[in-house]
């Protein structure tokens, strides 16, 4: 049972670190991700993403991003005609969420305040104030969750910085950039390589079939390696349970 009644540090302030907004200088040249991505932030991070052109998409350290996700704590929430505004707070900022209901089909129950939700869903800006469309909210039931976010939305931080680095973690739990590995290698790395890859634009996992397909390898055998891959806390199970990502 995830009821937590104070988040405390959340945020990236939970590694101590102080800085959870994009001040660093940008690059000139735009990066793009594939449109259907969910780039895991910080409310901070949502507050401080740019749209240089309006109904232009939204950008930080240049690089695109269509939709984002992010686990807050529910401060209030209040029914407001057809849909339910929820203020949800992390630690480093707060945001309202509405989350939009059809009224033939009744009062939908709010969830309560002071527990752990995820929400995700596409950036929307109007009147100046920045905002998350069509937002999908669910409750956090494990706790393990608010952590694994932080840790793959500081990845996410990273990447953006250099995009053409890997972003792993080594047996500590710190997190560090490489340059990317080579395409050889032994079955065990090269379906870390493919899961840590395709974790940006698949959000709700990696499938073990696709992984299997993808690097012609027997699927019990991709499956055995992922078990481990999960014992060595380098990937966890998706929001799909058949679906892996990279920590």
């Amino acid at each position: 049972m995830a009821t937590y009644q104070s988040y405390g540090q959340g945020g990236f302030n939970t590694y101590g670190n102080p800085s959870t907004g994009f001040e660093e200088p940008q690059s000139t040249e735009p990066r793009l991700q594939p449109k259907n991505s969910i780039t895991p932030v910080t409310i901070k991070q949502i507050h401080a993403v740019s749209q240089p052109l309006q109904d232009a998409g939204f950008f930080f350290h240049n690089m695109e991003i269509a939709a984002v996700s992010f686990i807050g704590v529910v401060r209030n929430a209040v029914d407001v005609s057809n849909a339910i505004s929820y203020t949800i707070e992390d630690g480093t900022g707060s945001i309202e969420v509405r989350e939009w209901y059809d009224e033939g089909a009744g009062a939908k129950e709010p969830f309560p305040t002071n527990i752990y939700v995820h929400v995700s869903g596409s950036l929307k800006l109007f009147n100046g104030k920045k905002s998350v469309q069509n937002p999908r909210i669910r409750k956090v039931e494990d706790h393990n969750e608010v952590v694994y976010h932080n840790l793959y939305a500081i990845a996410a931080y990273l990447r953006s910085k250099n995009p053409n680095k890997q972003v792993k973690m080594n047996s500590n739990g710190d997190l560090f950039v490489s340059e990317p590995a080579s395409e050889e290698g032994l079955p065990k790395d090269r379906i870390m390589k493919y899961i840590a890859t395709m974790t940006p634009s698949m959000a709700e996992g990696v499938p073990a079939s696709l992984i299997a397909r993808s690097l012609k390898l027997n699927e019990n055998e991709v499956e055995a390696h992922i078990r481990d891959l999960c014992d060595a806390g380098k990937v966890y199970s998706g929001f799909d349970d058949n679906g892996y990502l990279a920590v």
